[in-house]
């Protein structure tokens, strides 16, 4: 039987193998678990479905459970579809969890479950939950499934609701904005909004907090960098994180979304004219964590690995 004190669920995405670097960095004992996965000490299952091999996977002596697994960035899937991924999955892992005696349990959900905008003022831990997409709608439904399972059970619960995360290699618009950054935009006239974002090394270290912190458990936590940029903030800060200057062309706000209109893509429109502001400094106070890295640094250290 494998002894460890940690297991990531969702090893190979993303945060999670960012999360299983840091970990194993750190001579941490770690069951790396995922579908896909291909790294030799990665424990692969055909299905997060399967309550007996995820059993397996998480061994006896696993102390906190990090669930990363989850459907993203999709257009082509329906509602259905991430409920499976992201409801019934955890849903499993959470039986699964109990029966291997798992102390805590920390759940990666999305700032989506509370707003996909923000309206003047930022988001909060308190801010009631208004998810409207379907991958933020799933992982709303998996929170308030999880806790009725795990509380009960004496597992300590933690949800921790990010915004975009961004680095090497991140997925979704960050990685399409990363690639664009290079090129004349048409965004140097987005000055006026305002949005919260936290870099994966920030995230990861968050995650360590979380997974060893007293005061987290039965909490509802937020995460960010710090640090709020508007649409052309960012580009430009992007751009001159690898010694270039942005070409940014200040084309009318109301004429970009006339075209996000025609073309379908409203939903693109709203995340780079929007503000998404969060404030998560409730949430950092009550861990006494700061994020280690700054929005400039974990910027270039994204950019410098994209192509």
């Amino acid at each position: 039987m494998n002894e460890h004190s940690f297991s990531v669920l969702g090893a190979s995405g993303f945060i999670g193998r960012a999360l299983v670097a840091r970990l194993r960095g750190e001579g941490l004992a770690v069951a790396a678990i995922s579908r896909h996965g291909d790294a030799p000490d990665d424990i692969r299952i055909s299905s997060y479905l399967d309550q007996t091999a995820l059993e397996a996977a998480i061994g006896d002596t696993c102390e906190v459970l990090f669930h990363l697994a989850a459907l993203a960035h999709r257009r082509d899937q329906d509602e259905a579809a991430f409920v499976r991924a992201n409801v019934d999955t955890a849903l499993v892992a959470a039986h699964a969890a109990i029966a291997r005696g798992v102390r805590r349990f920390v759940f990666v959900s999305s700032i989506g479950v509370i707003g996909s905008e923000s309206h003047g003022e930022p988001l909060v831990e308190t801010t009631p939950p208004q998810p409207a997409a379907f991958y933020a709608r799933s992982k709303w439904r998996a929170e308030t499934a999880l806790r009725e399972i795990l509380e009960p059970a004496g597992v300590e619960f933690v949800i921790v609701r990010p915004p975009l995360v961004y680095g090497p290699g991140a997925p979704g618009n960050f990685g399409l904005l990363a690639r664009m950054a290079r090129w004349p935009l048409p965004f140097g006239a987005i000055t006026q909004n305002s949005r919260s974002f936290v870099g994966i090394d920030n995230l990861v270290d968050f995650l360590l907090t979380v997974a060893r912190h007293p005061a987290a458990a039965g909490q509802v936590l937020l995460v960010t960098d710090g640090q709020d940029v508007s649409t052309a903030e960012l580009l430009e800060r992007m751009a001159a994180s690898i010694g270039r200057s942005a070409s940014l062309i200040g084309v009318p706000t109301t004429l970009l979304e006339f075209v996000a209109r025609l073309t379908g893509r409203r939903d693109v429109a709203r995340q780079l004219l929007g503000s998404l502001q969060v404030d998560a400094s409730r949430s950092a106070k009550l861990l006494g964590w700061t994020p280690p890295v700054s929005l400039d640094e974990g910027l270039r250290r994204a950019m410098v690995n994209t192509r």
